[in-house]
C-alpha cells in the first residue's frame, strides 16, 4: 500500500498516513460502503460508530468529493439558532468536506482552494495521493474529531485500492 498524504486547509498542515493504518478486511468493508455510497448518489449514514452522521460522496474525473453532516443535537442550541436560524436540514449539520485525489489531482486542488479563504498564505499542492480537508463553522462541535479524520483515512485508502483493483 501507498502512503496518502493529509492536509488540512485551515492549518496548513502536511501529514501521512500509515500505510498499516487499517486492516485489509476493515478496507474491504470501507470499499462495499463506499460503492454503496458512490451509487446512492444521495446522502448515506457512516458505517459503524459513526451511523449518526451522514455523507453526500461523488466522484470526478480526478478524484472523490465527500461531504460531512453530523446531528443537530452535537451543537449547543444557541449557536445552532445563531448560525442556521433554527433551521437543520434532514441530513444534518454541514461539518466539513474533503477530497482524495489519486493522481492528476490538480482541477481537485483548485476546487478546494476556490473554496477556502487563505488569506496570504500559500499552500502547495501535496504530492498524490492526497487528502485535503475544509473543515466548516460547525466542525469545533464533533465531540470526536480523531473518529471523523479515521473515517476520512479509511475513504481515501478504501478509495485508492479500489482504484488499483480496477486498473
Amino acid at each position: 500500500m501507498s502512503q496518502i498524504n493529509h492536509i488540512s486547509l485551515d492549518t496548513g498542515e502536511l501529514t501521512s498516513s500509515a500505510q498499516d493504518e487499517f486492516t485489509e478486511n476493515a478496507i474491504n468493508e470501507m470499499i462495499a460502503w463506499l460503492m454503496d455510497a458512490l451509487e446512492s448518489q444521495g446522502f448515506v449514514p457512516l458505517p459503524g460508530a459513526l451511523c449518526d452522521y451522514n455523507a453526500l460522496i461523488d466522484k470526478g474525473d480526478d478524484g472523490l468529493v465527500c461531504s460531512i453532516y453530523g446531528p443537530a443535537k452535537l451543537i449547543p442550541e444557541d449557536v445552532l439558532y445563531n448560525r442556521t436560524g433554527g433551521v437543520v436540514p434532514d441530513e444534518g449539520v454541514p461539518l466539513l468536506i474533503f477530497g482524495v485525489a489519486l493522481k492528476d489531482g490538480q482541477s481537485l486542488w483548485k476546487f478546494f482552494l476556490q473554496g477556502f479563504y487563505l488569506g496570504d498564505r500559500v499552500i502547495e499542492m501535496p504530492a498524490e495521493p492526497w487528502i485535503t480537508v475544509i473543515p466548516y463553522q460547525m466542525y469545533p462541535y464533533i465531540p470526536d474529531p480523531d473518529q471523523i479524520i479515521r473515517f476520512q483515512n479509511g475513504v481515501a485508502r478504501a478509495w485508492l485500492e479500489a482504484q488499483k483493483k480496477l486498473h
